[in-house]
């Protein structure tokens, strides 16, 4: 019996959008940087996850001051955290399905960005008050570590769970290895796993 859903939060429920990119030069625009290395510290921010096995803001930064020769402080990426929670507001298709499912089942967020930035976002949507728990990846193990899963193991079996995102090898593929449910949130239909094209067919479907 299904009792908890799991679920990604970037591109899965929120959509990935150009505004990041805005609220980066927005947080650096006092440095006077040029675009191009604006761009190379969003790349890296993007492949955070490939530099260790938890999100930890000192060592994050001073990857990207190594890399790119700058001397960047911590606090800006405090800063970016913060620009990042305002990026969406409500959206009445994903704020219904979440209302319906929390009237069903208990429902997280397992991400690997900031906590705080995601929980901001799910505040600014309406929709944070429906979920038990947000884990972010200064909190815990980044997917696909299947050490990030085990918070959700402690409180239910693994049948009892079901992970909804949008990377196949991050998300999905773990999930199941564990013995959870999954749904993977793409454009296409696969043969392999269960598939969804929009958050709105949840209601069909569970």
């Amino acid at each position: 019996m299904l009792k908890a859903i799991i679920f990604d939060l970037d591109n899965t429920l929120i959509d990935w959008d150009l505004i990041y990119l805005k609220q980066l030069e927005l947080v650096l625009k006092d440095y006077n940087f040029s675009k191009e290395t604006i761009l190379k510290i969003d790349d890296i921010l993007g492949m955070h996850t490939t530099i260790d096995e938890t999100l930890n803001i000192n060592k994050l930064v001073d990857y990207i001051n190594a890399k790119l020769n700058l001397n960047l402080p911590a606090e800006f990426l405090i800063q970016l955290s913060i620009a990042q929670q305002d990026c969406y507001k409500d959206n009445p298709e994903v704020n219904d399905v979440i209302k319906y499912l929390a009237s069903k089942y208990d429902l997280y967020v397992l991400s690997n960005w900031f906590t705080e930035t995601q929980k901001g976002r799910l505040k600014n949507m309406g929709i944070l008050k429906y979920f038990k728990e947000v884990i972010g990846g200064d909190q815990n193990y980044y997917k696909p570590d299947k050490r990030a899963y085990q918070f959700i193991l402690e409180k239910y079996k693994p049948n009892e769970c079901l992970f909804i995102g949008d990377d196949i090898e991050k998300d999905i593929i773990p999930a199941l290895e564990l013995g959870m449910q999954a749904i993977w949130k793409n454009n296409e239909k696969s043969n392999n796993y269960q598939t969804i094209n929009e958050i709105k067919e949840l209601k069909r479907i569970l």
